[in-house]
């Protein structure tokens, strides 16, 4: 959840106390896949999804956590022992008239760059983190961006055999090979772990 009240804060102390320090899963609404993941697979004694539609890193506002949990991490970071980022690559893509998440670029392909902005954010966000635990950043995945209502294409896809987006999977793989070369610019404390190194071992 992101509505944390003060209440929530403390419970989060209670339990560490109880479970030990707590593996922390912050970001959008693809955060909560990795969170439920690393529930259901006994990852951890103690898992907290702050998750929430659009709060990714550079998303400073009252409905997303990261201000409240940067407070919390000030004071009681010896509660975390780990924090694993994950959102939506999509976001990251923009269009020839920087456009953000363009719909047809990522279905069919297209001119398309990297928004650096979020990116430079992402990147100082994990660092500061970092610097008060251990701290990862999961790649994003793969997204189809296939619209499953639209019934007449997914028949003709079905006929075809169902298989990943080739333009999405262009994209993304030149995203998560952009994010390495930016995070590998300088040393970092956090560690980025491709969300394909994940299935590969998986």
């Amino acid at each position: 959840t992101t509505q944390f009240e003060p209440a929530a804060w403390n419970r989060i102390i209670d339990c560490s106390k109880r479970f030990g320090p707590a593996t922390i899963v912050p970001g959008d609404s693809h955060a909560m896949n990795i969170y439920n993941a690393l529930f259901r697979t006994n990852y951890a004694k103690f898992v907290v999804g702050l998750v929430g539609p659009g709060c990714r890193p550079w998303a400073r506002i009252p409905e997303c956590p990261y201000l409240a949990f940067d407070k919390f991490m000030e004071t009681h970071r010896e509660f975390v022992e780990t924090v694993i980022l994950h959102f939506s690559g999509s976001h990251l893509v923009v269009d020839e008239h920087n456009r953000q998440e363009p719909a047809d670029v990522l279905r069919y392909g297209g001119k398309y760059h990297f928004n650096e902005r979020p990116i430079a954010m992402t990147i100082d966000y994990l660092q500061t983190i970092s610097n008060m635990t251990k701290t990862v950043s999961l790649g994003p995945f793969i997204e189809s961006r296939m619209d499953f209502r639209d019934f007449e294409n997914m028949k003709r896809v079905a006929r075809r055999g169902f298989h990943l987006n080739p333009a999405t999977v262009d994209i993304f793989s030149a995203l998560d090979k952009h994010l390495r070369d930016q995070i590998g610019l300088k040393r970092r404390n956090f560690h980025y772990i491709p969300f394909s190194d994940v299935i590969d071992q998986g």
